[in-house]
């Protein structure tokens, strides 16, 4: 018999992936052992394993069984919405806490911008996918613009703009 993951278990399991998977996972960067066994390569491997997961969490099977939920339960459902707000406020936090973003968070910032431009090129007409999409890149895009200037680490304006440019692109883009 199939059931619906209660909605505060998916929540939780969503805040822990924001906290065991998207933050920096400094315990892996220790440069004592990277030394020892690598000269480069922990950053992209970060990547794609970051990239793996925010993938999987927008598997089209896995949005096809949210909608339903949320057709069946209602308010009492874990909704879209509320997975793609719940991650973008952990993969984001910095706009909140005016941090440096690091090497490792700008990575995995530019694949959550890529998956959403990816979500938008898909024909999902028969979901609410786009619509939520199109909401959470203006709403980043407004927090972006809000927040950049608060930031004291170049690097991180620098990534700032060319992200708040991508997203532009993700949402007008070019006519042939």
């Amino acid at each position: 018999v199939f059931r619906h993951v209660p909605k505060n278990k998916q929540a939780a399991a969503v805040a822990f992936l924001n906290t065991e998977l998207f933050e920096t996972p400094e315990w892996l960067i220790n440069p004592k052992i990277l030394n020892r066994i690598e000269s480069t390569g922990i950053v992209n491997r970060i990547l794609n394993f970051q990239k793996r997961y925010l993938s999987t969490l927008f598997e089209s099977k896995r949005i096809e069984r949210m909608t339903e939920a949320e057709a069946k339960l209602g308010d009492t459902a874990y909704s879209l919405l509320e997975l793609f707000q719940d991650l973008q406020q952990g993969i984001w936090s910095e706009l909140k806490s005016q941090k440096p973003i690091d090497t490792y968070r700008r990575n995995l910032q530019r694949s959550y911008v890529q998956k959403m431009a990816e979500l938008m090129d898909k024909n999902t007409d028969k979901s609410d996918v786009q619509p939520i999409v199109r909401f959470m890149l203006k709403r980043l895009a407004q927090s972006i613009k809000d927040n950049k200037s608060k930031q004291k680490d170049v690097m991180s304006t620098l990534h700032l703009e060319d992200v708040e440019a991508r997203i532009q692109t993700v949402l007008k883009p070019k006519k042939d």
